[in-house]
């Protein structure tokens, strides 16, 4: 009997077991699966980290005056004793390091956009600078600035200076505030271009009696108040042509400007004495030329030392034969501006589009864990969502526009992309499809886009 009973329990504790057991071996299940689907999404790719552009490391002194200049074209004066440590130590050397985003594929790696509070930019470059001492960060002393000079690569649009004003904690993308410029003032500029000037026995303009025409323009050209206000910001050039025997001909305007408004600026230039005529290997030749007229900005700290000047000379040569004289030639080929701040630096311009606004969505199966931007075909300027409720959203773009929308997913060894042409309209942004890249492959796909 006793016998019996205990059988016929071990058959029911076995049947009572068999669920318990059946749950257990689900969970397990359950949760390798769970601990294989992390480990694909753990530790994924870098891009930001594997595709971000080349540091420039430098080691200055502290008591020395520094001009650094960038593989892209930055150039960044340091005046001495500029930094101070936090425990307030004495600096000897600092180790200053610079990174450089002038391509919009460097920029789309990184957690970039050209937005602000305030309205879209277009950028002109972005860098990052940071210095350090003993691998400690240090910091610009109260009153000291950096000059930052970004590289004009052709602009001609008017440029201010924003720094990092937060990050956008749901997608960590850097958006932008205006630096309030420095107390500076403006000086009426004028600077003189040959087009021609390979291999010239002479690359300077002289008058007959060997004055040279420069000095004279400066001396004869004080600009009035209303060509002042005209001539502000703009790129203004007056053309015209030394001829073999040293006259002054074919003066036009090289833009479409109101040849009304400076009719007197025409004359001047029209009525300029004869001058010695160029020569090349001997032979008498014309010579295209021109005069840029210009109201320029000079920050409060403006440089004007012989020995920033040669330096900056002799770094890019792309300034022809004709050596810089002051801070004005400079300005022609660099936008400039004095800022206390390290970190992230803008410069750019506010994208004035009067086109109706639209808000545009995208709604995706996956949202979390992806890189979402989209560019303009005609500005260099990046866009990012904002997200809410499993949505992306772009609020307030300009209607009718083309633009380039990428979606980038990492993962611990592949990475996806969805690079697709849209045109900006009310409603959702349809018609996303990822396809699986190389970092090669997706970095050159993103250089198309420079």
């Amino acid at each position: 009997m006793t016998s019996n009973i205990s059988k016929h329990l071990k058959a029911v504790l076995k049947l009572e077991l068999v669920p318990y057991l059946f749950i257990a071996i689900l969970l397990n299940s359950c949760a390798g699966e769970m601990s294989a689907e992390s480990d694909t999404n753990s530790g994924a790719i870098d891009l930001q980290k594997e595709l971000d552009v080349e540091v420039n490391q430098f080691n200055i002194a502290q008591n020395s005056d520094t001009i650094l200049f960038g593989e892209a074209g930055t150039a960044i004066f340091i005046e001495a004793n500029s930094f101070e440590s936090f425990d307030g130590k004495e600096l000897v050397q600092v180790d200053f390091s610079l990174k450089e985003y002038y391509d919009m594929s460097d920029m789309l790696i990184q957690d970039l956009s050209t937005q602000t509070e305030n309205g879209v930019l277009e950028t002109g470059g972005m860098i990052h600078v940071e210095a350090t001492s003993n691998g400690k960060k240090v910091y610009l002393k109260a009153g000291k600035d950096l000059i930052i000079h970004f590289p004009k690569n052709g602009n001609t649009a008017e440029m201010q200076l924003f720094s990092q004003s937060f990050t956008d904690s749901p997608t960590n993308t850097v958006k932008w505030k205006k630096e309030k410029p420095s107390v500076g003032h403006e000086v009426d500029t004028l600077t003189p271009f040959i087009i021609k000037y390979e291999d010239l026995d002479n690359d300077t303009m002289e008058t007959i009696d060997g004055k040279n025409i420069w000095d004279w323009l400066e001396d004869e050209i004080i600009l009035t108040e209303k060509e002042r206000d005209y001539v502000r910001l703009r790129d203004f050039n007056i053309k015209f042509i030394v001829t073999k025997n040293g006259e002054i001909t074919n003066v036009e305007l090289e833009k479409g400007y109101d040849e009304r408004r400076c009719k007197r600026l025409l004359n001047l230039i029209k009525n300029m004495p004869n001058v010695r005529p160029y020569r090349r290997n001997g032979a008498l030749i014309d010579m295209e030329s021109w005069v840029n007229f210009a109201v320029k900005y000079i920050p409060a700290k403006h440089l004007s030392n012989a020995a920033y000047l040669k330096e900056i000379e002799g770094k890019y040569p792309d300034f022809g034969n004709n050596s810089i004289n002051d801070i004005d030639q400079v300005e022609l080929n660099y936008y400039i501006f004095n800022t206390a701040k390290l970190g992230w630096l803008n410069c750019d311009h506010f994208v004035d589009d009067p086109s109706p606004k639209v808000d545009m969505s995208l709604i995706l199966e996956e949202p979390e864990n992806l890189m979402i931007k989209f560019v303009y075909k005609d500005l260099k300027s990046i866009i990012t969502p904002s997200y809410a409720d499993g949505i992306s959203h772009f609020r307030g773009v300009p209607e009718g526009k083309d633009i380039t929308l990428i979606i980038i997913k990492t993962m611990k060894k592949k990475i996806q992309m969805s690079i697709t042409e849209h045109i900006t309209s009310q409603g959702e942004l349809k018609g996303v499809s990822f396809k699986d890249y190389t970092m090669e492959e997706l970095k050159n796909e993103l250089v198309k886009l420079d």
